[in-house]
Parts: C-alpha cells; sequence; structure tokens
C-alpha cells in the first residue's frame, strides 16, 4: 500500500497493489505517481488519484529504490542490484546511465542543470554525474558528524527542490526554487528513524521563484532538512 496523509495527519490509502514492496516514489509533472517495485525489480505508475496505470519500467531492473524524475520526464533509478543508475524515456525505454564507482547505491536527487548525485552507502559518499552519464566526481565523503540532507515533499518536478544547503559557523543558510504565490513550511529531523517532522518557524508565502531560510540548529550533532509545499 501507499499512504497519503494531509496537512493535519489524516490518514487514507492512496494506492494498493497486492505483493509490491514500495522503497521509491516520485510525481511527474501531471501529478502521476512513479514507485519502485523491490522485489519484483519494477516501477509502477498511478494516476493523480491513485488509480493503478499499469506496469511503467521492467527492463533491466534488479531490487529498485530511489528514483527521480527530470523536467523533460525521464526517470532515473538506482538499481541496487547492478549497483548502477538506469534512466528511462518517457515512453518508458530503458538503458544503463552510470555504474563507475558506484558499490552500494541508495539515494537519488538532480539539480537544475540536470546533473544526477548519487548517494552510495558503500563508500559513505555522494557521486556526481553528468546529464550524458558521465562521471564528473565525488562530491562528498566520510560521511559523519554533522551529516546536513535536504529533501523536498512533494516533488512534481526536481527544479522546486532545494538549490543550495550551506554551513557557515552556528547558521545554516539554505535555498529553493519556489513558485510564485504558494505557501512552504521548512521542517526538520534529528534522526530519519523518527516518525515526525518539526516545523521550523512559521510558514513562508513565496514571493519570488527562489526562496531563502537560516536557521541555528544549536546543539543537534545533525539535521536532516525538507522544504514541504502546503495545499
Amino acid at each position: 500500500q501507499i499512504l497519503k496523509f494531509s496537512t493535519t495527519g489524516e490518514e487514507n490509502v492512496f494506492a494498493n497493489l497486492p505483493n509490491a514492496l514500495f522503497t521509491g516514489l516520485a510525481f511527474d509533472t501531471n501529478g502521476c505517481l512513479y514507485g519502485t517495485s523491490y522485489f519484483a525489480g519494477t516501477v509502477e505508475k498511478f494516476s493523480p488519484t491513485g488509480t493503478y496505470l499499469g506496469r511503467f519500467a521492467t527492463n533491466g531492473l534488479s531490487f529498485p529504490n530511489a528514483l527521480a524524475l527530470d523536467g523533460s520526464g525521464n526517470l532515473y533509478v538506482v538499481n541496487g542490484g547492478t549497483h548502477s543508475v538506469w534512466k528511462f524515456s518517457p515512453a518508458g525505454a530503458g538503458s544503463a546511465f552510470a555504474s563507475a564507482e558506484l558499490t552500494s547505491p541508495t539515494g537519488l536527487a538532480l539539480d537544475q542543470q540536470g546533473n544526477v548525485y548519487v548517494a552510495d552507502t558503500g563508500t559513505g559518499s555522494v557521486e556526481k554525474y553528468s546529464g550524458a552519464g558521465n562521471y564528473l566526481g565525488r562530491i562528498i565523503s566520510g560521511l559523519s558528524g554533522n551529516l546536513f540532507l535536504a529533501m523536498q515533499i512533494p516533488a512534481p518536478v526536481a527544479r522546486w527542490g532545494f538549490q543550495s544547503v550551506a554551513r557557515s559557523g552556528d547558521s545554516v543558510s539554505m535555498t529553493w526554487g519556489a513558485i510564485s504565490g504558494r505557501v512552504y513550511q521548512i521542517q526538520y529531523k534529528t534522526n530519519l528513524q523518527q516518525p515526525d517532522w518539526q516545523n521550523l518557524g512559521d510558514t513562508i508565502p513565496a514571493t519570488n521563484a527562489t526562496m531563502a531560510y537560516s536557521e541555528a540548529p544549536g546543539s543537534d550533532p545533525q539535521r536532516f532538512y525538507r522544504v514541504a509545499l502546503l495545499p
């Protein structure tokens, strides 16, 4: 099952697909939801209302987990079984996209320039690839201690995500691509195993295409951030 929660915490079943263990979810620009089914080695597609639309991708996938869509509708999937990233066209045609330096990839994100970032738990690093799949180098290594992770929900297109997260002294500053007129809330956790995200400050009405926020994490050894787009 895929569960949907309202902003007040009300729980509803959004989609139900028997025997599917979903390990990654992503929305496209039309509001359709894609989910990786780990043991089936597939990507399943659902309408914005949760109606099952069929199997989007199967070719080449083995224990898929994280996934992300770019602005053109291409789907990138972390393929755990082959320690690689696969790319699928909007029509579902797929092929190996990147594998250099990957040993146990588990996370995936795209930037506004189309570069692909892959978190690898095997090496404790984040690897960077061009939109063509060329390896551009290791941008983060030795992940431990004061680790700050940025993510966004919901994610209709990658360009609305965080643009930067940086720490200077006791302050953490972040910027994100926003939709003017929509309202956002910065949230955080100190441990990803915690069930709830905590709000940081007040809600933020977007007045520009890029918004910014700063805060002092205090004595917390680590914080994980996300920006939520409110209804």
